[in-house]
Order: structure tokens, then sequence, then C-alpha cells
């Protein structure tokens, strides 16, 4: 003869709060790594568009005799003629970037440029994005995106 138990089959409490556990954790390593690839595609954003302002930088100054924007209003001339800039652009064959959102770094910033470059040799300017973090240095996604470090320009 065989015996029952007076316990019904089923999860026991244990069980259950282990399964839930393991659940957790998986979603938990899914949402890590979604963040991860969403950070990567702000990366990839900022420097596909980093590129086209610097472009258009550049053609901005061969249009106007070797004279980048200066910093006021900066790298407005690049999508709209200037009304009062001084001193004014010899000429203005713009929009030199596709649109305003191409000014925007991929977290929704607008990119940092100075007309005043630095370094060795000197640079006509300086165009740059903090990263992720949004200040200054960083490693990693929060490295610096500048047009005159190649190394930040690779994601």
């Amino acid at each position: 003869m065989t015996r029952r138990s007076n316990t019904a089959p089923g999860m026991t409490l244990r069980d259950f709060l282990l399964a839930l556990l393991i659940l957790a954790f998986l979603a938990y390593r899914y949402a890590e790594r979604v963040a991860q690839r969403r950070q990567l595609q702000r990366r990839e954003v900022t420097i596909h568009r980093i590129l086209l302002v610097q472009e258009g930088l550049e053609r901005y100054a061969v249009d106007n005799a070797g004279h980048f924007p200066p910093d006021k209003p900066g790298l407005e001339l690049l999508i709209k003629p200037p009304s009062n800039v001084r001193p004014r652009p010899l000429r203005w064959r713009g929009p030199y970037v596709p649109s305003a959102e191409t000014l925007l770094d991929g977290w929704g910033r607008p990119f940092h440029y100075c007309d005043k470059g630095s370094g060795d040799p000197p640079r006509p300017y300086m165009l740059w994005s903090p990263g992720a973090d949004n200040s200054d240095g960083g490693t990693g996604m929060n490295a610096d995106v500048n047009v005159w470090n190649p190394d930040s320009l690779v994601p």
C-alpha cells in the first residue's frame, strides 16, 4: 500500500522565492545590457554629429577666407545666416550642417565650441562633447569626444 502525504504537490515558499530571485537577477542583467547599448548608441551619435559639425566649420571657413565662427553666436552660424555678427562673415552659403539637431551631442546637450584653439600644433578652434557624465575628462563611455583627439572618435 502506498502512503499519501498530507501536503499538496507544488512549490514551497522557498522554491518560489528562489525562482523569483533568479528571475530578478536575469532581469537586472538584461536591463544593464540595454543601458550599456543605449550609452554606446549615444556615443556613436555624438561621434557622427561632431564630425558633421567639424565639416560644417571647415566649409564655413572656406567661404569666409579662413575665419571660423566667433564664440558668439558660435555654432548657430552653421544653421542660419548672421544678423549683426562682428566681424561680419564675408559670405554665408549655408546651412553648413543638416539641422539644428546636429549641433547637439547624443545626450541632447550642445557641443562645446571655442574659436580660439590650443595645443601643439595650435588648432584653429576647439570642438568637443564632455561625454556621458557631462564633465571634462573621464574614461570609457564618460570620456570626452574631441575632434582633435582621434582616439576619442572611436566608439
